[in-house]
């Protein structure tokens, strides 16, 4: 898996939820709280491709060990 790449699409995806959620109005709080659920979600996922990776590479130094 290329973990760079899918940390980069999710990095890529807050960015954009937090553009459409500043050019929302302040009296739309349904919707903020929407982009802000959809972020957590992608934190989430950003952070659960992480730990794989982290995983993968420990596991490739325990093999070079």
């Amino acid at each position: 898996m290329n973990f760079k790449f899918v940390k980069t699409s999710i990095l890529d995806a807050l960015s954009e939820v937090d553009e459409i959620r500043c050019r929302l109005k302040a009296k739309d709080v349904d919707d903020q709280l929407t982009c802000i659920r959809i972020q957590i979600h992608l934190l989430n996922a950003y952070k659960l491709v992480a730990q794989k990776e982290m995983d993968q590479d420990d596991g490739k130094w325990l093999e070079n060990t």
